[in-house]
């Protein structure tokens, strides 16, 4: 799947995060940017997305 560099660039960020997941927070203030990459690299299958009691938890598909 092609990403742009943008969501390449966000993809390598949360595979580096322990877990290879991003879980921003309830109170946490992301861009509307990321926002935007975030939903849709969910949308595309890129991320997971899991609901928790701080917020959603993005998580990195592997699809090797």
């Amino acid at each position: 799947m092609k990403l742009t560099p943008s969501e390449a660039k966000l993809v390598d960020l949360i595979k580096a995060m322990p877990g290879g997941s991003y879980c921003p927070g309830r109170d946490a203030t992301v861009t509307s940017e990321v926002n935007r990459l975030l939903r849709r690299l969910g949308r595309r299958g890129v991320l997971s997305v899991e609901a928790t009691d701080d917020g959603p938890r993005f998580t990195v598909v592997d699809h090797g």
